[in-house]
């Protein structure tokens, strides 16, 4: 089992401070959402943002779609393709630089596939127990906003519960759905580590991801581009080069 209580109010602490940030940036430019600044703009006006913390939160918001831009850069130079879990929220919040983003991802050959709206633990899964109908319908939310950003005949059949499956009290209910509906969930087996402890540089997350996948035939390898995430970007191609070295082939889930 993972714990998450810390990691569950440290995720909504930041979505909290994204949300006041925007609405202090609303006063001096007319915005929907972070994902709207382009980065020059951010730093013309994040002095409306009273707090350094929140102007943190709110940078890494807006300067996110480019860490995923170098992500998928790494992917195309080496001939790669990769599935994004993807929450709704931060797409939302990201706009249409967010929706643009994902498109062409997607027509370069990434998956694309559902994380939930919110990441929302205690919606999810109240008392660590899965909400089934809680879940099902923020998880549609996302795929309601997938299709409209790809296409109303877009459909994924993975999906990734956060926190990951093993987590939670409960999820047989979710394994019977996904059963009946040819979905699955998945799970990793291998990770950078670019999600615990203290950020990590790009050789260090490098080592972490290729530690972990020794002796495995098949890896599922959980990494992040999201705030705080850089130096992932990064170790990509020292990731890449060992798999195809040892080699593995690289595929996509769907």
């Amino acid at each position: 089992k993972v714990k998450h209580s810390l990691v569950d109010s440290a995720y909504n602490d930041r979505r909290n401070e994204c949300e006041t940030a925007l609405k202090e940036l609303q006063t001096v430019v007319d915005i929907k959402t972070l994902g709207d600044l382009t980065e020059e703009e951010f730093e013309a006006h994040k002095d409306a943002i009273k707090s350094e913390i929140r102007q943190k939160r709110a940078g890494h918001a807006v300067y996110e779609n480019q860490r995923t831009i170098k992500a998928v850069a790494a992917l195309k130079e080496n001939d790669v393709r990769a599935t994004f879990f993807v929450t709704g929220e931060n797409i939302e919040r990201g706009g249409k630089a967010a929706e643009d983003l994902i498109k062409q991802s997607f027509e370069y050959g990434n998956a694309i596939a559902n994380h939930s709206w919110s990441h929302d633990y205690h919606t999810l899964y109240p008392n660590r127990t899965l909400d089934l109908n809680s879940f099902l319908a923020d998880f549609k939310k996302t795929d309601d906003l997938l299709k409209k950003i790809l296409g109303p005949y877009f459909s994924t059949r993975v999906i990734r519960c956060p926190g990951g499956h093993m987590s939670w009290k409960g999820m047989e209910e979710l394994d019977t759905y996904l059963n009946e509906n040819n979905m699955a969930s998945i799970d990793w087996n291998a990770l950078n580590r670019d999600a615990e402890g203290r950020k990590k540089d790009a050789a260090t997350l490098a080592e972490n991801a290729i530690k972990t996948s020794e002796g495995k035939d098949i890896v599922v390898l959980l990494m992040h581009d999201t705030y705080g995430k850089e130096e992932t970007a990064k170790a990509l191609p020292t990731i890449i080069k060992y798999f195809k070295d040892n080699g593995y082939e690289f595929k996509t889930l769907s």
